[in-house]
C-alpha cells in the first residue's frame, strides 16, 4: 500500500482487502506525517 502511494504521489490509493480499518488509519498516519513535514 505504502509503495502504491509513493509511486502515485497521493493518498488516494486501493486498501488492502478485509483490512478496510486499518488500511484507512495507515494512510491517516501517513497523511499527518506528510503535513508535519511539510511545517518543519
Amino acid at each position: 500500500m505504502f509503495d502504491n502511494v509513493v509511486k502515485s504521489q497521493t493518498l488516494q490509493v486501493d486498501v488492502i482487502n478485509g483490512a478496510t480499518l486499518t488500511s484507512k488509519v495507515h494512510l491517516k498516519a501517513l497523511e499527518n506525517a506528510l503535513k508535519q513535514a511539510q511545517m518543519d
